[in-house]
């Protein structure tokens, strides 16, 4: 199970800076919103996380 997420434990986790994940983002911030995902959101959800790793191939480290 996918946990929810920051942008800046993403970007620890594919090895980039949170300027390079907001890029990133932007690309598939139709599929987030459609997931739920609001602009203002502080955490992914963990369906969004999902989405988000498999899209980018990022592997979170489960704790």
């Amino acid at each position: 199970m996918t946990k929810s997420t920051t942008r800046k434990e993403l970007a620890l986790a594919a090895g980039v800076s949170t300027k390079t994940i907001n890029r990133w983002l932007a690309r598939i911030m139709p599929q987030l919103i459609a997931l739920g995902y609001r602009k203002g959101d502080k955490l992914f959800n963990p369906t969004t996380t999902a989405l988000i790793c498999r899209h980018f191939d990022i592997e979170l480290k489960q704790n």
